[in-house]
């Protein structure tokens, strides 16, 4: 055989492996490509979807399964069957988190447990669009008043209205008996004055009996009086 048959017959020999293995190849080139181009996911929150939360929070954080640009999301709040706005958001503590501010918006108290919902819109840096939410609820607002109930007054009250009576009392009693001599010493002056009265109107009367007396003495035992 001739050394230019040999070659001839030596080519397919060698070119048949690699056209059997380019096929394996074709399959391999896109299973090792897809974990590259897999799309980023919502892996995780707090409050976590379907958490019932005691107070409402200030701050929602969301984490995704890549990182994400605050720049590049859109958080929206709804509360019971209200949309009350969209969130300020900002990166979280580390590059596939973001901070939701929540109490950028006023929410309202509620008297019952409410629902919330969370809604976002991210673009990851590989230029995905992601939307989703997360759901969760918040209790009532404690109540700030107390039903009222009658309330016996404090000690220290009873005492304080009860002094004035105390006071008003005690002047009383101390008064009696300052009252007692005064109407003592009315009544006993009351016979002094008549009597002084009866003097004075007696003396004249006195002094003319007096003097009648005296010119009878003097008169002469013979002279019949005047």
């Amino acid at each position: 055989m001739s050394p230019l048959i040999a070659r001839t017959h030596r080519v397919p020999i060698i070119i048949a492996p690699a056209l059997l293995t380019l096929p394996a190849l074709l399959v391999a080139i896109p299973a090792t490509a897809s974990p590259a181009s897999a799309h980023t996911d919502l892996v995780g929150s707090t409050p976590a979807a379907g958490d019932r939360v005691a107070r409402a929070p200030g701050t929602v954080e969301l984490v995704f399964s890549e990182d994400v640009s605050p720049d590049l999301a859109a958080v929206v709040l709804s509360v019971g069957s209200r949309q009350l706005g969209r969130l300020p958001v900002s990166q979280g503590r580390s590059t596939d988190t973001l901070l939701a501010d929540s109490s950028a918006l006023a929410v309202p108290d509620a008297s019952s447990t409410t629902p919330w919902q969370v809604r976002f819109r991210v673009t990851s840096v590989d230029g995905h669009p992601i939307e989703g939410a997360v759901e969760f609820s918040v209790a009532a607002a404690p109540s700030t008043s107390s039903p009222s109930s009658p309330s016996s007054p404090s000690p220290e009250v009873s005492a304080n209205t009860a002094a004035p009576q105390d006071e008003a009392g005690a002047g009383a009693v101390s008064s009696a008996p300052d009252a007692i001599p005064a109407a003592q010493e009315s009544a006993a002056g009351l016979p002094i004055a008549a009597a002084l009265v009866v003097v004075v109107l007696a003396l004249p009367l006195l002094l003319v009996v007096g003097a009648r007396r005296l010119r009878a003495r003097r008169a002469p035992s013979g002279e019949s009086t005047s």
